[in-house]
């Protein structure tokens, strides 16, 4: 599944998470927040493209929650998580 995610109306870290969760249809118990994202990646699932834009918008407000999400997807796939993620400002 591809997806595209616009940060440029996300002001938290709940924010991502909401776009996150509706753009790959992540179940109603997702609990929004790193724990529970990184439970899902591993999950089996197929195969996600998330190409979040807009990301400049988000950093400025936001910089060290952008680092973390950055982190979780990275050391996901490293765990065999079918991810492959790009932010483009």
């Amino acid at each position: 599944m591809k997806v595209k995610i616009s940060l440029f109306f996300a002001f938290t870290e709940k924010d991502v998470h909401k776009k996150l969760a509706k753009a790959l249809n992540f179940p109603d118990y997702y609990g929004n927040n790193l724990d529970a994202l990184w439970d899902l990646l591993l999950e089996p699932h197929e195969p996600w493209d998330i190409e979040f834009t807009r990301c400049k918008a988000y950093t400025k407000r936001n910089k060290d929650s952008l680092n973390r999400f950055k982190e979780v997807f990275s050391e996901a796939k490293e765990n065999g998580a079918k991810v492959n993620v790009s932010f483009v400002d």
